[in-house]
């Protein structure tokens, strides 16, 4: 490992990122169909709306997230944009 990887942190960050990353593409699987039925039952006015509305908390939410400089920061923080990331 180099001193910069070493330094940054980078092999953790990339190891984390490749753990979760199945969990985000299951998840987008998982939700779009519904979204997509949602969209045709309630209309795009109300349905984009929604989507700023719950966009902006989970923004909000993610300075729930610890900081990378934590043990387990970078997963973390990985882990509440993936649940975050499925309620908007």
């Amino acid at each position: 490992m180099s001193e910069v990887a070493a330094a940054t942190g980078r092999s953790a960050m990339t190891k984390a990122f490749w753990r979760i990353l199945p969990l985000i593409g299951l998840a987008y699987a998982l939700f779009e169909i519904p979204s997509k039925l949602m969209l045709v039952r309630f209309g795009v006015r109300k349905w984009i709306a929604r989507i700023m509305i719950t966009g902006g908390l989970s923004s909000a939410a993610m300075t729930l997230a610890e900081t990378p400089m934590h043990h387990n920061g970078i997963a973390d923080l990985m882990v509440r944009q993936h649940k975050l990331g499925d309620l908007s």
